[in-house]
C-alpha cells in the first residue's frame, strides 16, 4: 500500500532517515534490478545448454 505524503511530510521524514538511508536504498534496488536482469538472460542460456549436453550425451 502507498502513502501519500504531503511536502512538508516528505521532507520531515527525509530529515529523520537521512540522505544516506535513501541512498541506499536505491543502491539495493539497483542490485535488485540487476540480479533479476542477470536471471532472466541466463536461464533460458542454462537450460538450452543442459538441455543440448543431455541429448548429446544420451542420443547417438
Amino acid at each position: 500500500m502507498k502513502i501519500q505524503l504531503t511536502d512538508a511530510e516528505a521532507e520531515k521524514v527525509y530529515q529523520i532517515l537521512g540522505e544516506d538511508f535513501f541512498k541506499q536504498l536505491d543502491a539495493q534496488q539497483r542490485r535488485k534490478r540487476n540480479v533479476i536482469m542477470v536471471a532472466i538472460i541466463a536461464a533460458p542460456i542454462i537450460a538450452g545448454l543442459t538441455i543440448y549436453f543431455v541429448l548429446k550425451t544420451f542420443l547417438p
